[in-house]
């Protein structure tokens, strides 16, 4: 039995889904920089901004329009809170606080070998 792929309906509903879930995942970051003394206010408007947006009842694409309505808000509240946070990790960073992102993260360390000093020591080994 050979299986077809699903409908073009449900994989854009699924990669919708993946975005939505994107956008909620930021708002954990967006919470703790709101509430963060190195962020500035002037940058804390962008996410008052989105939900504002978001409630306000004129759209660029009116919400009677069933799926555009929904897309440009999601969309602008995507668009609003990736400036916030990336503009806000400036600030942290700048302030010299550590900005850590939640999720898994690797740590490690590295070295860095200057290739010339390599030729001399294969150089020395070979004689």
């Amino acid at each position: 039995m050979r299986l077809s792929r699903p409908p073009k309906l449900i994989r854009y509903y699924n990669g919708a889904m993946r975005f939505i879930s994107i956008i909620m995942q930021q708002l954990g970051t967006v919470v703790y920089l709101m509430f963060h003394r190195a962020v500035p206010l002037r940058l804390k408007v962008l996410p008052v901004l989105a939900l504002a947006y978001v409630l306000m009842p004129r759209d660029l694409v009116p919400d009677f329009f069933f799926i555009a309505g929904f897309v440009d808000d999601v969309l602008v509240v995507y668009l609003l809170l990736a400036l916030f946070i990336s503009r806000a990790k400036r600030h942290l960073l700048s302030a010299g606080e550590r900005y850590e992102p939640k999720g898994k993260t690797i740590t490690t360390s590295y070295r860095i070998e200057d290739e010339k000093d390599n030729d001399k020591d294969d150089k020395e080994d070979t004689a």
